[in-house]
């Protein structure tokens, strides 16, 4: 059994937390700050390196101090009471700084499907479903990893030259391969953060208590505010499947006939409309990763030609956000990744998103031009862009993509020519 002193965590009351709680979410404090909790309400203060993957393939850890994780069931019993009432995944709780990702790995991809901010909450919805079922949990949630920042990562320019990997590993002590594909970076970038480890995610876990007491008659605020957060964190994903029957039916009244994979790409572009679907943006800060130190050690160890552009999930908040066909991050698209000439099926999914569009917007017999799914549209712009996009008119020369400022690196010239930008879609709001 793991001794406390082991654990990076610190077992807090309600006054310990609150100021801290009050910091990114001040709605919840104010809440919880009305209800009596007791010193038996226990709060758990964890500090996470960055890629630790603390829930997943049903088992939900807490870090030690000496850098490692520990399962829950080698916690003192009574903390591993307190923290085991989500069955197969962490215990409810809530960020701090940095984020935490839950995302669902294959082994050609990572699918981003939430990214927890600090004031987030996460693990909610389980808990908080057993009261009104009273049915055992559905347990898709098992096939959900969360880790301690961004995990569909990775460096635009090529990273896989030997000798240059070699110096890497020397000045970083890492024992870890040179990446052959994007999916691979994220285990380099992790041990690159291991050779500072001054980049942590803070989150705060709850203790059971918390929920015992939920239904009480004067605990009905927090009940309140825990199923709008639920609905509102989740509103898109309950709705998928009509938006994606109504586009499926857009298609069969258009006659628009494409392969699969062009048809689902469609409508991730939709999805990633909605600023409720996770898609991709330059990195610029720490929050989601390391990425200082990562920037250094590619621009001064490894030496890279090309700017070290990183990029990281991000939601379409205010600035523009970013998918790519040699990126795939969702599921049933990875045909259009392993073709040799991506321009043409990148100008199937640009006509075949149009047609849909004008469809969604237009005055017609399936009157959808004043529903959420149409909304999404009227303030969106849509950008196609390739590297060989001379012969398609409406495809953009990937060096375009310099106009956003993100991607600018000082004392490095914008090199477009990198297999991201080949096939690559930009979603903005029409005041940018």
């Amino acid at each position: 059994m793991v001794l406390m002193k082991e654990l990076s965590v610190d077992v807090l009351c309600w006054h310990e937390v609150r100021d801290l709680i009050y910091a990114v979410n001040k709605e919840l404090a104010v809440i919880l700050d009305q209800l009596e909790l007791g010193s038996d309400c226990k709060f758990y203060k964890a500090s996470y390196r960055y890629g630790d993957k603390f829930s997943g393939n049903g088992a939900f850890k807490l870090p030690m101090v000496d850098g490692s994780l520990c399962h829950i069931n080698d916690l003192p019993s009574e903390i591993a009471q307190d923290l085991s009432y989500n069955a197969g995944t962490h215990a409810a709780g809530i960020v701090l700084n940095k984020v935490g990702d839950i995302h669902i790995s294959f082994a050609d991809r990572v699918i981003p499907f939430v990214l927890n901010r600090p004031g987030d909450l996460h693990g909610i919805s389980l808990v908080m479903q057993r009261p009104i079922t009273n049915e055992r949990p559905y347990k898709g949630h098992a096939i959900y990893n969360m880790t301690a920042g961004a995990r569909a990562v990775f460096m635009v320019p090529k990273i896989s030259q030997t000798y240059k990997h070699k110096r890497l590993r020397r000045v970083y002590d890492m024992d870890v391969e040179k990446p052959l594909s994007y999916l691979d970076h994220f285990d380099v970038f992790r041990n690159i953060a291991r050779h500072d480890d001054s980049w942590r995610c803070e989150m705060i876990f709850f203790g059971r208590k918390l929920f015992d007491k939920m239904h009480r008659h004067k605990w009905e605020s927090l009940q309140l505010y825990l199923y709008k957060h639920i609905y509102e964190k989740y509103r898109f994903w309950s709705n998928q499947f009509l938006w994606d029957l109504t586009l499926s039916r857009i298609d069969v009244k258009r006659e628009i006939k494409s392969p699969f994979a062009v048809s689902n790409f469609v409508k991730y572009i939709f999805a990633l409309s909605t600023g409720r679907v996770v898609g991709l943006k330059p990195a610029t800060d720490d929050s989601k990763l390391p990425f200082s130190l990562i920037y250094n050690a590619y621009r001064d160890v490894y030496q890279l030609d090309s700017a070290p552009i990183v990029m990281e999930p991000n939601y379409l908040i205010d600035k523009p956000i970013y998918a790519s066909i040699q990126f795939p991050t969702i599921d049933g698209t990875s045909e259009l990744s392993k073709l040799s000439s991506g321009v043409g099926y990148l100008d199937d999914i640009r006509y075949h998103f149009e047609c849909s569009k004008r469809a969604l917007l237009s005055h017609d017999s399936i009157q959808l031009e004043w529903t959420p799914i149409a909304e999404v549209l009227r303030n969106k712009q849509y950008e196609f862009f390739h590297s060989f996009a001379t012969d398609y008119q409406k495809v953009r020369a990937s060096k375009h993509l310099a106009e956003d400022q993100r991607f600018l690196h000082q004392d490095y010239e914008f090199n477009a020519n990198q297999p991201f930008f080949n096939g690559c879609i930009k979603v903005s709001l029409s005041d940018q």
